[in-house]
């Protein structure tokens, strides 16, 4: 992979973390897919795993359970796959909080009452090469 991608990729990432953490899920979606598109390699399906999470909280936000409960789980399921910390993004506290959002999804879904619902910030820890991270 090119230096170049590497930071496109980067620069993209950051960009849809900040979005996230902003709780602009839509937004952290269409930058996170913009990157996604021309990546290559294994960080392809990480990127997926982040924006099926954009994307299962985006549907949450509009009271769409039914989607929230199938991205949510899809994003969780690819990401789990991944070393704790994958790609400059601590996975571990990440897959800890989207779990208990996902938990929620399903009570609602199944009638339950929900007190709160767990919305995680993404944690980045030291950003490594995009071209050697391995699972």
């Amino acid at each position: 992979m090119s230096s170049r991608m590497d930071d496109r990729i980067r620069s993209g990432l950051a960009k849809g973390i900040h979005e996230f953490n902003e709780e602009a899920f839509f937004e952290a979606h269409d930058t996170l897919e913009d990157v996604w598109m021309d990546a290559r390699g294994d960080v392809r399906l990480f990127l997926q795993g982040l924006i099926q999470l954009c994307i299962g909280y985006y549907h949450m936000s509009c009271d769409n359970f039914r989607g929230a409960d199938h991205l949510l789980g899809r994003g969780i399921e690819k990401l789990e796959t991944y070393p704790a910390a994958a790609y400059g993004v601590d996975l571990k506290a990440l897959l800890a909080e989207a779990s208990k959002t996902h938990d929620a999804v399903r009570q609602s879904r199944n009638g339950l009452s929900v007190a709160f619902w767990p919305i995680p910030k993404i944690s980045t820890i030291d950003p490594v090469d995009f071209g050697s991270e391995a699972r």
